[in-house]
């Protein structure tokens, strides 16, 4: 990272090393979900279960898991409990009790669907969350890059993307563990032995922790509605959960 993306952010004339670190953090994120998306989305094209709920639950529990799918959960797992270690040790964000609790319930829910045979609806949750995330990590490094007019833009693009990802296309999914497995797996089984189990409890406490997850991202929405109104009222693009350390080095900088 100090090797290309350090030049690149001190050839816009940016000395604050704060900024610098924040912009070869975000950097380093565009270029992860640009390949974990990439991944997600070509592995879920080529799945049986593209653009097909009822293929999560017919034939469960899915043992056999191709090679490209298995590697490319369990690096989202590695990523993720990662993700639990560095939020600690960042500069404490306005949201970092929301960002705590968001990583506690994706590592569960990461860990539970592999543990329990439950991949496919996982993979497709992990591509539909990945994508947004390409254009909000972009936006702030274009801000750091003082590209005000291209930052704006691609905020924009994140806003429409963060829409039918987070909240259509993720209840969407939630509503097939709501009402398919009554089609397809009416009955409750726990059979650890045989990898199947799917209980009534189970369900509860997947749907249980999806829904909570929905409520942090609706959380987040509000947020980013907020941005978005300063953005029409052509105000420059401001991360609200910026850290209060970047903001006080920037205050002592103008004085």
């Amino acid at each position: 990272m100090d090797v290309i993306f350090v030049p690149l952010i001190k050839s816009r004339g940016v000395k604050n090393q704060i900024k610098i670190n924040k912009f070869k953090e975000q950097a380093f994120m565009v270029c992860f979900y640009v390949v974990s998306w990439s991944v997600g989305f070509y592995l879920a094209y080529h799945s049986p279960y593209w653009l097909d709920s009822s293929q999560f639950w017919i034939g469960y529990p899915h043992l056999e898991i191709s090679p490209g799918i298995k590697r490319f959960y369990l690096f989202q797992i590695g990523y993720w409990l990662q993700q639990m270690v560095y939020v600690q040790i960042e500069v404490r964000r306005k949201d970092y009790l929301n960002m705590i609790v968001h990583h506690i319930i994706t590592n569960m829910l990461m860990v539970i669907s592999y543990y329990c045979n439950f991949t496919r609806m996982g993979h497709i949750i992990l591509t539909l969350m990945d994508f947004s995330d390409i254009f909000l990590s972009l936006a702030k490094t274009l801000n750091y890059l003082k590209f005000p007019i291209l930052c704006d833009a691609t905020f924009i693009l994140f806003v429409l993307s963060w829409v039918p990802s987070r909240h259509i296309g993720f209840m969407a999914l939630v509503w097939s563990i709501m009402v398919d497995p009554f089609k397809y797996n009416p009955d409750s089984i726990w059979d650890p032995a045989n990898g199947v189990f799917y209980t009534e409890t189970f369900r509860v406490l997947i749907l249980t922790l999806l829904l909570s997850l929905q409520v942090l991202m609706l959380i987040w929405f509000k947020m980013i509605l907020i941005i978005l109104f300063r953005i029409i009222k052509g105000e420059n693009l401001k991360d609200d959960r910026s850290s209060g350390d970047e903001s006080s080095e920037d205050e002592k900088k103008e004085k």
